[in-house]
């Protein structure tokens, strides 16, 4: 096959037909991202006006010869041909020096001021079966460039008031426009032998310097531009400031890089700077005086400000005895839901009476009225109502909302307190100190088991201990599908309530991994959500409930073990789904609260069945009447239904504690750090801190890092889903969000969960036990995420 060059080229038939026309032609194969033309063929009048074509090899050494800028230059515009010519089969024409195109590929290109036009065309035919398109290129004899359109650049360039110069690589003058060539004149020089040093001048004197460093960073830098400004005496003694900017350039004559020098006069300019200045200097001398002044006269009224502080200090402590006093819900966030429930308007009317307002007749009757129709005063006035209309969430969100919150109080009286009061003997702990005495704890009468840990394991388990940013998921993956009962035992072993309560090691082995086994690889509900919750319940005792002297012993394990068996043989679906489906729990317990209560009853069954995972065998009766009531009422209450009603109580012992705090404040008592401990006084006060706790706990994925909050979140959603289709198979009506079929409104129920379940709760919550506000802030942060999403 033969190759396409000058040799080949001239015996084609199509070149040879084109050998003896008048215009001169040649043809190119222009190579992307290659200087070379590619020049193959040119024809006889090209070789008159030019002489003959350099070779390939000739006009690479030309090329190599030439400056950097220029190469780039010819590259740029080969790439131009090749994409619109030989790529897009396009023409084009342009007027162009000759010297610009042909200069590398012909040695005789005349040097003369002229232009041509240049017409580029594609040129396809076959050689040796092959089919071919070259570059062709012929141009018009050359013409005198002093036409009116070629003079209008020169005219502009030689008229411009700005004084411009072209110096070579020695900095010889090259060109200069006729005001630049005016002040060379001016100033008894030649421009013939003009050099750019003369030009540069500082109060007269030449700065060779300066030109030599503006010559090496044009011509050896090759950087973009150089810029300096110099200073000297003009008319009547004036200081004169110029500005000298300095580019790269090609001169056309020789095609060697060359200097294009403007001047520009910015004595104006940096007179303003200046003057700027100045009137800085001096606002910061007025500023100084000002100030100094001013703590003249606060020195002078020293004493007026301080009896004026005393008096204001305690006009705020009665304003924040007052507004404690009757405030019920504090941080709400942005919603458009009344959430008071009619208990809370109530105690607001009461108040408000107390203060001395004649409270209006309509109000008094409408309070009067919600009350007669009312079945439960802690949930919140025409709840569904809202959900649905008022509260911003779409149908579907607001159904599933009203679905989750809604339902029959089946508080019944509190267990815990028809038990014994919670005993106070046995202070708080250093949990983190406990654990490290446990692993040397030596207990004679009890089978040890021995916590052999494997590095990774160890590391999550001090994660758990004392952080937020835990990751059950890595746990399980750690211990081979068993986060939850490594986590407990690690937990309980290390607070040593083992041994204040006599339970043995093997005892609480054998309970938690039967409980842990009971745990159905649910979606969401599952023993990593169970691990999860254990330890922000963890946290959230051991940072506040413990320290405030809140918990103690008892409650402490009843916390733990809640945790651990909160969603025990949890069948992934909820307690509707049960109730529609006449399931034998819903049966059971009468459609009250049946998953809760199931939770509950069956994890006390694994004790009461077998001897080996009796937990409560040791414990004295006392204690057992009180953990076994403890637990129970928690896990009672992570029923969604009766959310409002424990919020209820715990922000109304949040008003208390504020109001008790204020007036400790007002009569210069001494308080707490928080001011809670003192006002948690009774058993049923105590328990609701640790319901509350555990709600929370319950929804501590949405503490967690954003990408794993988002994979707790996906989570939940496929087992709303997998109930949806559970619903379809008994011919049930879908639940709304749970049609797999109809994948919406995940962020605005994102949002409208936050914002009417979890930010009240937990903002409430670290009101009271501000040493949980990393958890709020953590929270904060997910809103934030689904929040932005919501409004894009």
């Amino acid at each position: 096959m033969l190759e396409l060059n000058q040799e080949t080229a001239s015996r084609l038939e199509v070149f040879q037909a084109l050998e003896n026309i008048a215009a001169p032609a040649m043809a190119a194969r222009p190579s992307p991202g290659s200087a070379h033309s590619g020049a193959i063929w040119c024809n006889a009048a090209a070789r008159k006006r030019c002489g003959r074509m350099y070779s390939h090899e000739e006009e690479s050494q030309i090329i190599a010869q030439l400056p950097e800028p220029v190469r780039q230059a010819m590259q740029a515009g080969y790439m131009h041909l090749y994409q619109e010519i030989l790529v897009k089969g396009a023409q084009s024409c342009h007027k162009v020096d000759p010297r610009q195109i042909l200069a590398t590929m012909f040695p005789a290109v005349p040097a003369t001021d002229t232009v041509a036009d240049f017409h580029n065309s594609p040129l396809t035919f076959e050689m040796d079966g092959q089919r071919h398109t070259v570059l062709l290129v012929q141009w018009s004899e050359p013409r005198a460039s002093n036409s009116d359109e070629s003079l209008r650049p020169s005219i502009m360039f030689s008229s411009s008031p700005i004084h411009s110069y072209m110096f070579d690589a020695k900095g010889i003058l090259l060109h200069a426009n006729d005001q630049a060539l005016a002040k060379i004149r001016c100033s008894g020089k030649s421009e013939t032998s003009f050099h750019l040093h003369e030009l540069l001048l500082k109060d007269g004197i030449e700065q060779r310097d300066i030109a030599a460093e503006a010559r090496r960073a044009i011509f050896d830098k090759q950087e973009k531009a150089f810029r300096c400004t110099l200073q000297s005496l003009g008319k009547h003694a004036k200081v004169k400031q110029t500005l000298f900017e300095m580019w790269p350039t090609m001169d056309t004559k020789d095609w060697q890089v060359a200097m294009l020098v403007n001047t520009f006069n910015v004595t104006d300019q940096k007179e303003m700077e200046s003057q700027l200045a100045d009137a800085r200097l001096l606002l910061l001398r007025q500023n100084a005086e000002l100030e100094a002044s001013n703590a003249q006269l606060k020195l002078n009224e020293k004493v007026i400000m301080q009896e004026q502080g005393r008096l204001m200090a305690h006009q705020q402590r009665l304003q924040k005895r007052l507004k404690s006093a009757l405030q019920k819900h504090h941080l709400r966030p942005k919603t458009t839901m009344d959430t008071m429930t009619i208990a809370d308007k109530i105690i607001s009317a009461l108040d408000r009476a107390a203060e001395g307002e004649l409270l209006p007749l309509d109000d008094v009757l409408h309070l009067r009225n919600i009350i007669l129709e009312a079945d439960d005063l802690r949930r919140p006035v025409n709840l569904q109502q809202q959900l649905l209309h008022k509260a911003g969430l779409s149908m579907d969100v607001g159904l599933a909302m009203t679905e989750m919150l809604q339902g029959d109080s089946n508080r019944g009286a509190n267990r815990l307190a028809r038990n014994l009061t919670l005993t106070t003997a046995t202070s708080s702990r250093d949990f983190s100190a406990s654990l490290t005495r446990s692993q040397h704890l030596d207990e004679p009468h009890q089978e040890q088991i021995a916590l052999v840990l494997i590095p990774e394991v160890e590391r999550l388990l001090m994660v758990a201990n004392s952080s937020f940013l835990f990751d059950a998921f890595e746990l399980s993956e750690a211990t081979d599908n068993h986060p939850l009962s490594t986590l407990g035992f690690f937990l309980i072993k290390g607070s040593g309530l083992m041994s204040t309560f006599h339970i043995h090691e093997s005892q609480l082995a054998q309970f938690l991994q039967q409980i842990e086994a009971g745990y159905p690889d649910n979606p969401y509900h599952n023993r990593i959500h169970a691990t999860c919750v254990l330890q922000v319940m963890h946290l959230l005792m051991q940072h506040g409930l413990i320290q405030e002297g809140i918990l103690q012993d008892v409650m402490i394990l009843a916390c733990y073990l809640a945790a651990i068996c909160h969603d025990f043989e949890h069948p992934g679906v909820n307690n509707d789904y049960l109730i529609k489906t006449s399931n034998r729990q819903a049966l059971t317990y009468n459609d009250l609260s049946p998953l809760e209560n199931h939770h509950v009853a069956a994890s006390f069954m694994i004790a009461a069945d077998e001897p080996a995972a009796d937990i409560f065998q040791g414990i004295p009766a006392e204690d057992k009447a009180t953990l076994r009531a403890s637990m129970i009422d928690l896990i009672l209450g992570t029923d969604m239904k009766k959310h409002f009603g424990l919020l209820s109580r715990f922000q109304a012992l949040q008003a208390q504690t504020a109001s008790r705090q204020a007036e400790a404040e007002l009569s210069d008592w001494s308080c707490t750090k928080s001011g809670v401990s003192s006002s948690v006084t009774t058993a049923e006060h105590k328990l609701l801190f640790a319901q509350v706790a555990l709600k929370c706990a319950d929804i501590g994925h949405l503490s967690c890092p954003q990408a794993l909050h988002q994979r707790w979140t996906h989570q939940l959603r496929e087992e709303f889903f997998q109930q949806g289709d559970r619903e379809k198979v008994h011919g049930l009506k879908v639940s709304p969000l749970m049609d797999r079929a109809e994948v919406t409104g995940m962020t605005k129920s994102q949002v409208g969960f936050f914002e009417i379940v979890a930010l009240p709760l937990v903002t409430t919550y670290v009101q009271m036990v501000p040493e949980a506000k990393p958890m709020l802030n953590a929270v904060m942060d997910n809103y934030n995420y689904w929040h932005a999403i919501g409004q894009k």
